[in-house]
């Protein structure tokens, strides 16, 4: 990497991305700017003297990019921000880059030459640095040492701080976590990024991405608090039970019960306990269970605004989207979609569980070269050999954009996911709709708050990676 050290610290899905121009096209009604496509689906504008083959860095939307960055370049809309005091560009004073669409173009992200990095590295450190489609958020050099964080995952400020104080505060007490049983669900990335990973016999499965709250819960092995008679005998060498199987319930990054002392009973009005306590008849020992929660809060408001997915005010769906097993030694095996599918209908089917639990909708399963195809015939387009571009793109024209299947409102889906089963591990990536981005844009413009985001930060048990 020559001299400067790139590196993913932060959320890799709003990450830049080094990015070499490989085609543009012209933009009715536009002088100044032409359009490119990068990563096979993100349209992109760009100046009218870029050219093919020029080098830079590519943001996803919403993603904030660093001051400093924008200052030195120009690019806040308010010159007094800017280094140079005589230009302006488009940023806001909180340095998002926005799903928007200009003239009726769609811009989803946002590129700038690499000369851009110029101020803070040596333009040779930058260029033999550069690896085309290499993502990073975090820029390093060794001599002299300088370290540039570039960009991160935005949130509305003031109400990020003030959510999130409550629900990562730390309980006090005994831990019972045990080393390697729990384990939050991976962050799942942008299929664009690795469509190229996918290769024609990979057995793939494509759902439907939900937009709602992300749960877990886990019937995991955990430690038990010793009574004194059992300490003392243990010091004896008797053999004490120090183990004991019990459920687990978290949000997407908080566990809400780790410690001994926490009391679950008095918390009523925590979604992702009442929605966990739904699933613990069948989440059995070593079973972990992640799903997403739809619908409505207890206190009557939505878990995502307007998408009410057939829920009447009060009330709530759970869509189960993956199902592990970890054994006494934290070794874990995943199930397969169908299998997920199955066993939630037999048990719904059984009365084990409510009406209101579900599998994800499964859209399509089969190698990759066979769903390509299926899609060629579905898009009413000449089939020929896999290719995993136009598989990305087929798969953006026949999911994406679409309003919601299940939702009264109307409102965009949200996308879809592209699982790869790759056993004993299995790769999950998300495409998302533009019409879900741009309304997600402009939520944030408004200042709203996505009720995931408030348990972004939290302290993570020690992990074992999945053998």
């Amino acid at each position: 990497m020559g001299n400067i050290e790139l590196s993913v610290t932060g959320n890799p899905n709003y990450c830049a991305q080094m990015v070499e121009i490989t085609n543009t096209h012209e933009l009715e009604n536009c002088d100044n700017i032409k359009g490119t496509l990068i990563n096979g689906i993100n349209h992109v504008i760009i100046s009218r003297d870029t050219q093919i083959g020029n080098l830079g860095i590519y943001f996803p939307v919403e993603c904030a990019i660093l001051h400093d960055f924008l200052s030195v370049n120009n690019l806040y809309s308010s010159a007094e921000m800017n280094t140079d005091k005589t230009k302006t560009g488009f940023f806001g004073k909180n340095g998002r880059v926005r799903a928007v669409k200009l003239r009726g173009h769609v811009s989803d992200g946002f590129w700038i030459p690499i000369s851009s990095l110029y101020y803070a590295f040596a333009r040779d450190w930058i260029e033999d640095s550069f690896i085309n489609g290499i993502s990073f958020d975090t820029m390093e050099s060794i001599q002299p040492k300088t370290k540039v964080v570039l960009c991160w995952k935005y949130f509305v400020p003031e109400k990020i701080k003030s959510s999130t104080i409550v629900d990562i505060k730390k309980e006090q007490g005994f831990d019972k976590l045990i080393d390697g049983q729990f384990r939050f669900h991976f962050e799942t990335e942008a299929l664009e990024k690795h469509i190229e990973e996918i290769l024609p016999n990979d057995w793939l499965s494509i759902s439907l991405k939900v937009h709602g709250i992300s749960a877990i819960i886990a019937n995991v092995l955990t430690r038990r608090q010793l009574s004194l008679k059992e300490r003392i005998a243990k010091k004896f060498g008797v053999s004490v039970v120090e183990t004991q199987y019990e459920h687990i319930f978290s949000s997407r990054k908080v566990i809400k019960n780790r410690y001994r002392n926490t009391k679950l009973d008095n918390d009523i009005a925590d979604i992702w306990v009442l929605a966990g306590r739904e699933l613990m008849p069948i989440c059995t020992d070593g079973m972990t269970i992640y799903y997403e929660i739809v619908g409505f809060l207890p206190n009557g408001g939505f878990v995502q605004k307007k998408y009410d997915y057939g829920c009447k005010q009060g009330e709530h769906k759970i869509y189960v989207y993956r199902i592990t097993f970890t054994n006494a030694a934290g070794r874990v095996y995943e199930w397969g979609m169908r299998q997920i599918s199955d066993y939630i209908n037999f048990m719904k089917g059984s009365g084990f569980i409510g009406d209101n639990v579900y599998c994800v909708l499964i859209f399509d399963e089969g190698k990759a070269e066979y769903l390509y195809k299926n899609l060629l015939h579905a898009n009413n387009r000449p089939v020929g050999p896999f290719d995993s571009i136009d598989f990305l793109q087929n798969l953006k024209e026949m999911y994406l954009d679409k309003e919601s299947i299940f939702c009264q409102n109307k409102v965009p889906e949200e996308g879809i996911v592209v699982r790869k089963e790759s056993l004993p591990n299995i790769v999950s990536y998300k495409l998302k709709s533009f019409a879900f981005k741009e309304r997600e844009t402009k939520s944030l413009d408004n200042g709203e708050i996505n009720i995931e985001d408030t348990g972004e930060i939290e302290e993570s048990p020690p992990q074992k990676k999945s053998s």
